[in-house]
């Protein structure tokens, strides 16, 4: 076994072999990389599914919250219209009552 290992840790094998190994670990090591970067911009069907579902919720959202604005809206225009309308009694209110305080004098 020790001859073995010494035939093989000679100068002359060792040195053509450390270019080899290391061209040899790059390539290996290029690859797993682009197989990862593959592998992590496809998507399975659960992640799919659940991207389809999130996206559905978002538009069921944005639909209840175009309706609130709606409701909102409206309502402030009938408060609106209410506050003005009793603006207008309150104001001929006080305008009779200073009429009559002026008839009296």
């Amino acid at each position: 076994m020790l001859e073995i290992i010494q035939a093989i840790f000679r100068p002359e094998v060792l040195g053509p072999m450390i270019p080899i190994v290391g061209i040899t670990g790059g390539l290996l090591y290029s690859y797993n990389i682009r197989k990862l970067k593959i592998k992590s911009q496809s998507i399975d069907s659960d992640d799919l599914r659940m991207l389809h579902q999130v996206l559905h919720e978002n538009q069921e959202v944005n639909e209840r919250l175009a309706n609130l604005e709606a409701i909102i809206t409206s309502l402030d225009k009938e408060l609106l219209s209410l506050r003005a309308s009793q603006d207008a009694e309150l104001n001929q209110q006080k305008v009779k009552e200073i009429s009559e305080q002026i008839t009296k004098d």
